[in-house]
This record gives C-alpha cells, sequence and structure tokens, in this order.
C-alpha cells in the first residue's frame, strides 16, 4: 500500500454551489416555492442566498400553490352563498378572486423580493383583469414575462381596455416592463408524482420558456 495522501481542500457543499448566480439562475425554476422555501431554513448560509440573492426569486411560478388556489370558484352573483363566502359588505368581486395571488404579493414584498420576479406564471389560477393591470403599471413589480394560461375569472374586454391605456404613447418612458403575456395557448400539463419503480430518466423542459412560441422568441 501506497502513503496516504490527505487533501486539505474540503468537499464543494449546496451553499458553494447555489451561491454561483449561473447554477442559481439554472436550477431555481426548477424548484417549487414550497421546496425553495425549505431550503431556506436549513441554514444561514442557505437563508441568505434565498432572499438576497436577485436571482432565487427571478423565475416564479405559482400555479402549483395551494395557497394561491380561490377555496370557492362559483359565480359570485349577490346570492346566498356570495355573501356567506364575503369577510365584509366592502368586499368586491375582483378582492375575492385576486385575494389569495395579492396576499402572496405582499408577503413577497415584505421580504423584499417581490421586485426579484421577472417571470411570473399564474397559469390555471384566478386572475381578474384588475391584477393584471397592477401587474403591468404599478412601481412595485418588475415582471418581464407574464403567463396567464387557462385562468379564471378574466374579464378579457376590461384586459384589453388596460392594455391599450398600459402603451399609450403619453405613457411613461419604461413603462410598461412587461415585455410579453403568454395566454392564448394551453398551460402546460401537470407532471404526476415520481413512481417508485425504476425506470429510465428522461429530460424534458418546463415553464413557459419551454412553449414553442417562447422558442421562436428565443432564436429571434
Amino acid at each position: 500500500m501506497g502513503p496516504t495522501v490527505f487533501s486539505d481542500i474540503l468537499p464543494t457543499s449546496l451553499a458553494d454551489l447555489l451561491s454561483n448566480t449561473l447554477i442559481l439562475r439554472q436550477t431555481v425554476p426548477y424548484l417549487p416555492v414550497s421546496t425553495l422555501c425549505n431550503l431556506s431554513r436549513v441554514s444561514r448560509a442557505l437563508h441568505h442566498i434565498v432572499f438576497q440573492s436577485p436571482e432565487a426569486f427571478r423565475y416564479l411560478d405559482l400555479s402549483p400553490v395551494k395557497s394561491a388556489v380561490v377555496p370557492f370558484d362559483g359565480p359570485l352573483d349577490g346570492g346566498s352563498s356570495f355573501r356567506a363566502e364575503r369577510m365584509d359588505e366592502a368586499l368586491t368581486e375582483d378582492d375575492f378572486y385576486s385575494g389569495p395571488l395579492r396576499g402572496i404579493f405582499t408577503a413577497l414584498e415584505k421580504a423584499h423580493v417581490l421586485r426579484n420576479v421577472h417571470t411570473l406564471v399564474l397559469d390555471g389560477l384566478s386572475v381578474t383583469a384588475e391584477l393584471v393591470k397592477e401587474l403591468v403599471t404599478e412601481d412595485r413589480y418588475n415582471v418581464r414575462i407574464l403567463s396567464i394560461r387557462e385562468v379564471k375569472h378574466l374579464n378579457e374586454r376590461k384586459l384589453q381596455q388596460y392594455l391599450r391605456y398600459a402603451v399609450r404613447p403619453s405613457r411613461p418612458t419604461g413603462i410598461p416592463r412587461v415585455k410579453g403575456i403568454y395566454m392564448f395557448s394551453s398551460r402546460d400539463p401537470i407532471s404526476p408524482p415520481p413512481s417508485t419503480t425504476r425506470k429510465s430518466f428522461k429530460f424534458t423542459p418546463r415553464g413557459v420558456m419551454s412553449s414553442q412560441g417562447a422558442q421562436i422568441g428565443a432564436a429571434w
């Protein structure tokens, strides 16, 4: 047996890998929000990476988040069912349908990461035209790519009016920040839970950036 060689080089930790901006940007889109938050609780170093790096929340997919779903999905016609769901008489229909997402956005703003979100995916959720107007026009948002495919309770006529206003010739410089809105194509299929049986692994791109339209835009 030859002499034992001791190395002073320590193994690379997960915090070391994710502290690399390039690796973090390529990894985060494949992590659910819940996994990202759980990761921040592992250590101070990972907590700093998640909430201090502008790349951690650059891509945010809220489609699978349970707290983003409206608990009551029926029509609000002013009847007894609507009054039973309302917290007070001042609550509007827009407040009710967009309430879960507004609550998430408020929490992200308190954590100082809301302005880091450049790609926001809200496919299949309750998204009102008023909420889209806020995402496009308000300064606290910095969204560049917005995906609202197969969303519910969206008044398309109101949305057209808001978008026309947002791109009016007299608008301030740099407004709107949104460069693309995905709306007409179908949303990505929900992936089934992983099977316990062993089988070959095939990499499949996920997210709005893997759609055909996004790939055409990337080519240009």
